[in-house]
């Protein structure tokens, strides 16, 4: 079966009939939808990165791979950032194993070719059936590849947990600590959720307010939290609260819901009100609000290991990126060699102190 390999530079600019590829994948995540990967190009890439998009259809015309990538010099990193929850390449559902790894083979093959050094795909989720493609796809090209920890998601199973249960499983000092702040005046707080496209502008307005008091530095890129949320909105997935302690606003955060599951994209409160606990009441509010009406099968906490965390998600998973080393070229071949000499350094170091960590040995690679 021959394929045709073709190669663009704006998401948009990709043939209309690799939309369902785009939509497929985009039922599953936002993070794979093709209003995704425009958003990142008009508001979060950076200026030394362009976008290449290599797609793959078979000698019939019917569009088999899409793999979405930013190139900074030599180096090839999959169209995510740090914002990106989740990354894979998009494949034809209705094609065997088989197919879909020649048409990764086919992009892997055009790469090995090229002057490229290194290519590195993250975060895929543990579950993610590309993840063994791509690697494999990477290997048969001539490429040497490795996987890495790519971050860790602290999540909760809900199993039917109402807003209710899920507060009295809680630690109690979190519920005490709410309690006691916030006895005296409670009736000066108050929360309200935004969801609709009618309302994303006065929710990002106050989202905004928030952020700028609070101890965070300023986004990189100012347009991209604004844009992201009203594409959420338009899918139905936006879940903004603002906790309000007098009127102003002085807690916000950002989630997102879709798939039977919800995801803490992003949270900030004003230190001015750090004594009234306000972050803490506005997370147990969204946590019972979204329980009660979304009635998700799992949350998530996004992808970061701080311990506080593991009082609201107690379950946690590693991601998995998945570097590939060009070994047609010099700098790849010695990449390569740099990388497996850090690798087993580190695992000496291990077998000499008897300690364990939870990459498995395999050092955070990141792109040069």
């Amino acid at each position: 079966m021959t394929l045709i390999l073709e190669e663009f530079h704006d998401v948009d600019h990709i043939p209309a009939d690799f939309d369902p590829l785009f939509e497929m994948a985009g039922k599953r995540t936002v993070f794979l939808s093709k209003d995704w990967f425009s958003l990142l190009a008009r508001s979060a890439t950076p200026t030394d990165s362009n976008p290449r998009l290599l797609v793959v259809r078979d000698q019939d015309s019917t569009p088999l791979a899409v793999l979405p990538c930013l190139e900074t010099g030599r180096t090839l990193t999959g169209f995510s950032n740090y914002y990106s929850h989740e990354f894979s390449p998009l494949l034809q559902a209705a094609t065997n194993d088989k197919t879909r790894l020649r048409a990764l083979k086919e992009i892997a093959a055009s790469l090995a070719g090229s002057p490229v050094i290194s290519i590195i795909l993250k975060p895929f989720t543990p579950d993610d059936p590309t993840l063994a493609l791509s690697d494999q796809a990477f290997r048969e090209a001539g490429f040497k590849t490795a996987r890495f920890n790519a971050g860790i998601r602290h999540f909760i199973t809900t199993d039917g947990l109402s807003g209710g249960d899920y507060r009295n499983r809680l630690p109690s000092r979190l519920t005490n600590t709410i309690q006691r702040r916030q006895k005296a005046d409670q009736h000066l707080h108050r929360f309200q959720l935004f969801a609709t496209s009618q309302e994303v502008q006065q929710a990002i307005d106050l989202y905004q307010q928030v952020y700028a008091s609070s101890w965070k530095p300023p986004e990189p890129w100012p347009d991209f939290i604004p844009g992201f949320a009203a594409l959420l909105a338009t899918r139905g997935s936006l879940r903004l609260g603002i906790w309000f302690v007098e009127e102003k606003a002085a807690a916000a955060q950002l989630w997102i819901v879709e798939n039977n599951r919800a995801s803490i994209f992003k949270l900030a409160h004003d230190p001015a009100y750090e004594n009234q606990s306000v972050g803490t009441a506005l997370t147990l509010k969204m946590f019972q609000s979204i329980l009660d009406s979304d009635q998700p099968k799992r949350i998530d906490f996004g992808i970061g290991s701080e311990a506080f965390k593991t009082d609201w998600t107690p379950d946690s998973e590693a991601l998995i990126g998945l570097v590939a080393f060009n070994s047609r070229t010099l700098l790849g071949r010695l990449q390569h060699l740099r990388h497996a000499a850090g690798r087993l350094i580190k695992r000496s170091g291990r077998a000499s102190t008897g300690a364990r960590d939870s990459n498995n040995g395999e050092p955070k690679v990141q792109p040069r």
